[in-house]
């Protein structure tokens, strides 16, 4: 679909986040409704504003879509909402706070006949595009661990630790890169403040094969870092998020002893920004009217994996992962996890 359908989408929370999708949506050629009882419109600023959810929805205005940019902890009832509502929605990250509630907004996404996405910023990358490409070939050889690193000295949040606050983008990567779901997920908290929310978090997914995957998260590192490393029998690769060139990559054409023989590739990626690609994308899917099933199904399995991740922070022990269901009872297939960016530019949307 490209810009000819007008669909009016909802921004519900125009805070320091949701007032970033102003612009990105208004170059898709979406008409824009803010939602915010923070918001208040200046005299000359003619934009439309409710100061509730409720509002809106008893207004005449009728929106085809939602961006839901609340605090984490209410995304789940203003999902709900909107989704009974039968508008299409996209959550921002964290998309639930656990399974069950991923699963119902699913499920009553299906029954209102209307999608329902996750916020997944960085799959959107074709850096990460790119690097899943290579997984999935071979460039790599056999993939043997991925370490995803993200850190940050800035913006702390009240209403969320950093593992729901910056987890999000690197679980998700990982699964997808993987497309297998971990046995085990061991979590490690720690708090550098006088507060309950953690500021440094280091997860290990452990995999039925004995392979092991990590994440380190801080948001009060002394330097900002995004990337991710990926290390296979032929091949490693690094992702960088923050610096040029995004995607390096070093062919090991003989390891012996201490010696490697390196023939290095770098790319550059230019494209429009990750929230113009991911606003294109929610818009698609409400004018579809659902989303593709591996963007379900990877939804669901890093809802549960930061669940669990969470859960063994607070309980300081290793947690078992069960299997993970569908919303029909089918098991995830992670075989299927791909970024959305790749299943758009191939059309093999599953």
């Amino acid at each position: 679909m490209g810009t000819q359908w007008k669909s009016r989408i909802a921004i519900v929370g125009f805070g320091r986040w949701g007032a970033r999708y102003w612009d990105p949506l208004v170059d898709a050629g979406a008409s824009v409704v803010i939602v915010d009882p923070e918001a208040r419109p200046a005299h000359d600023d003619h934009r439309p504003h409710f100061e509730s959810l409720s509002d809106l929805l008893n207004s005449s205005v009728t929106v085809e879509g939602a961006i839901v940019a609340t605090p984490a902890f209410t995304h789940f009832a203003v999902a709900s909402q909107l989704l009974s509502a039968g508008i299409g929605v996209l959550v921002e990250k964290p998309f639930s706070t656990s399974l069950f509630e991923a699963k119902t907004l699913y499920s009553l996404a299906e029954q209102n006949h209307v999608s329902v996405a996750s916020g997944h910023l960085l799959l959107h990358h074709p850096g990460i595009c790119s690097l899943w490409e290579d997984i999935r070939d071979g460039v790599l050889g056999e993939l043997v661990t991925l370490h995803a690193v993200r850190t940050a000295l800035g913006r702390i949040r009240s209403d969320e630790d950093v593992l729901w606050s910056f987890g999000p983008h690197d679980i998700a990567t990982i699964l997808a890169m993987r497309q297998q779901v971990p046995a085990r997920v061991e979590a490690h908290c720690m708090f550098l403040r006088e507060s309950e929310q953690a500021d440094v978090v280091s997860i290990t997914l452990t995999y039925a094969s004995g392979q092991r995957d990590a994440v380190f998260l801080s948001w009060v590192g002394p330097v900002r870092q995004r990337h991710l490393m990926a290390f296979g029998s032929r091949a490693t690769s690094m992702f960088d998020e923050l610096s040029e060139p995004h995607l390096t990559s070093t062919l090991l054409e003989s390891i012996c002893n201490e010696e490697v023989t390196e023939r290095p590739r770098s790319e550059n990626f230019h494209s429009k920004s990750l929230l113009a690609e991911q606003v294109q994308w929610f818009i698609e899917t409400v004018s579809k009217r659902t989303v593709a099933k591996s963007d379900r199904q990877l939804a669901l399995t890093v809802s549960c994996i930061l669940e669990l991740a969470d859960l063994s922070c607070r309980r300081n022990t290793v947690v078992d992962v069960a299997p993970i269901y569908d919303i029909d009872g089918s098991p995830v297939t992670p075989s299927i996890f791909s970024p959305p960016s790749f299943a758009r530019q191939t059309g093999n949307e599953s």
